[in-house]
């Protein structure tokens, strides 16, 4: 498959997740948008959240022709206000651990695709106060390939 191929796969598998949509329910009362692709000028931010947007991973001439491996980016977004207390007078943000069970809910999800990832490496984002980004390139192996 392509990277287009897997990222379109992906993203219909998100949208129909029903634990994503649980998940994102219980923690921020609603479900999250996903988008596949980038819309110049239709930029996600804070007031979306949470949502997923899925992008072919491709080089400057465009799409790459079908070869052994894919790559997707995968971008996360939350606005979480959360604070949990801990000892007397302690106080964390809840966005990263939020974050790491969605993490989790998304890989179990991809795992279980026809097109599952093999490897990735993700990187996170404070752009705004209680508004957490991570962006992840998941990587395919297609063992499919002549």
């Amino acid at each position: 498959m392509t990277d287009n191929e897997t990222a379109t796969l992906w993203s219909t598998e998100i949208e129909a997740s029903a634990d994503i949509a649980t998940l994102c329910q219980s923690l921020f009362s609603k479900t999250p948008l996903v988008r596949h692709g980038l819309r110049e000028g239709h930029e996600l931010g804070e007031r979306d959240a949470p949502f997923f947007v899925v992008v072919p991973f491709s080089d400057f001439d465009g799409f790459e022709a079908e070869n052994s491996t894919a790559k997707v980016v995968v971008t996360i977004g939350i606005l979480d206000r959360e604070w949990i207390a801990f000892g007397t007078r302690g106080q964390r943000a809840r966005g990263l651990e939020s974050m790491e069970r969605i993490e989790c809910a998304l890989r179990t999800l991809l795992g279980e695709t026809s097109e599952p990832p093999s490897r990735w490496t993700a990187e996170y984002a404070n752009p705004g106060p209680d508004f957490y980004v991570r962006s992840i390139l998941f990587e395919t192996d297609n063992l499919r390939t002549i």
